[in-house]
């Protein structure tokens, strides 16, 4: 064989390595997408952004003079809180350092709800038409500290992306509006909320009867949602049963009473 066949074929063989590899490198990463991306999920990153939707929210209701419109509601919700944030610091030592912040809505049609970070807004219109007594209401804000304290925002931001990866190549504040405005991850992540309404009903009635509330007047505040249901058996989209949920506490309950 020649010199010069002998290098036509070295190259032609080093052509064809070369193509292997490169075959063989689109291969490997066709079927795990790589998304870039400016954030990193964390539960820090959660509570910024918890933050900035909570002091909008407060502004809106401001604006609209629908924010703390009688004094005395506000600072009854505020000794609540404080009461159940002394307990929660002990239970729960990465929120000894949290800024609790609560405040009442007047808004028509709007439930009460917790943030991550320890931002809550309390519907007023709720507590007057369940006629909330100091227990029922210290329950009701427990359950929505519980969601807090147990960073359920950042677990759906996790499963979210999990399911929908694609959204990390977007910005954290479309991700964020999204989980609360798009359908398709609504109905996704559906399950896991409703999972995380029964983790927030029992670890708040347990961070409120350590903070000194008795066990009865807690358990008022879902016997009064389950009387108020139209449909006290069935789920909704996002809660469980009001009914399934006190049965739950109440089996709680009767556990802890029990003899080993």
């Amino acid at each position: 064989m020649s010199a010069a066949a002998r290098t036509n074929r070295f190259r032609r063989r080093f052509i064809q390595l070369n193509l292997a590899s490169w075959i063989s490198h689109l291969n490997a990463h066709a079927s795990t997408p790589q998304f870039q991306t400016q954030w990193q999920l964390s539960p820090e990153l959660v509570a910024r952004g918890a933050l900035k939707k909570y002091r909008d929210k407060v502004k809106a209701l401001q604006q609209a003079q629908l924010l703390d419109t009688e004094t005395w509601f506000t600072q009854r919700i505020r000794a609540i809180t404080a009461q159940l944030a002394t307990q929660a610091a002990i239970d729960y030592p990465c929120s000894r350092d949290w800024q609790w912040e609560i405040h009442s809505s007047d808004q028509i049609d709007e439930n009460s709800y917790g943030m991550a970070g320890g931002k809550i807004i309390i519907s007023r219109p709720m507590v007057n038409d369940y006629s909330l007594n100091e227990s029922a209401l210290a329950m009701l804000i427990a359950h929505e500290m519980a969601h807090a304290l147990l960073l359920h925002n950042f677990a759906e931001d996790q499963e979210a992306l999990r399911l929908f990866p694609a959204w990390a190549e977007k910005s954290f504040e479309d991700f964020e509006t999204a989980i609360d405005d798009d359908d398709t991850l609504i109905r996704a992540l559906a399950s896991l909320g409703k999972q995380q309404e029964f983790e927030a009903d029992l670890k708040g009635l347990q961070l409120a009867l350590r903070a000194g509330y008795a066990a009865k007047g807690l358990l008022a505040f879902y016997e009064k949602l389950r009387k108020k249901s139209a449909y006290p058996n069935f789920e909704s989209l996002s809660h469980p049963a009001p009914a399934a949920r006190l049965q739950r506490l109440r089996d709680w309950l009767t556990q802890q009473e029990s003899p080993n």
